[in-house]
């Protein structure tokens, strides 16, 4: 019966998702509008410890359209149904590029950064997912 259960309890930590803390360096909007290059201000991303996000917006095609670029953050997790404990802040844009802060992503497990990314009528969201260990 021991046997059994060790065997159960490899098999089971084999199967867990591997902890991915850094974040990939970019990532394009579902439209394929914008794309999004992140620079946490830590790496690997920091557990239970306030971090900034600095994220460069660009077009990835041109847009006719005067309207400064303007860009939302919410970040979730998504297995649990709930986010951050925290407000981020943004600030920007300066030549496309926004400023993070306030994010404090507080428990290990499966997290999602979704950004929305806007420029005057263009709306786009960008996804990113990652598993944060300790």
């Amino acid at each position: 019966m021991a046997a059994w259960f060790a065997l159960f309890f490899s098999t089971f930590a084999l199967a867990a998702p591997e902890a991915n803390t850094t974040l990939p360096a970019t990532v394009d909007s579902e439209g394929g509008t914008f794309r999004l290059k992140l620079k946490p201000s830590r790496t690997p991303v920091p557990f239970n410890e306030l971090f900034e996000l600095q994220v460069d917006v660009s077009l990835l095609h041109p847009l006719d359209d005067p309207n400064p670029l303007w860009l939302g953050v919410d970040a979730t997790m998504p297995g649990h149904g709930h986010g951050m404990n925290t407000h981020a802040r943004i600030e920007g844009p300066e030549k496309g590029r926004f400023i993070i802060s306030g994010l404090l992503l507080h428990m290990t497990g499966e997290w999602e950064l979704s950004f929305d990314v806007a420029k005057g009528r263009t709306h786009e969201k960008a996804k990113v997912r990652f598993v944060l260990s300790e």
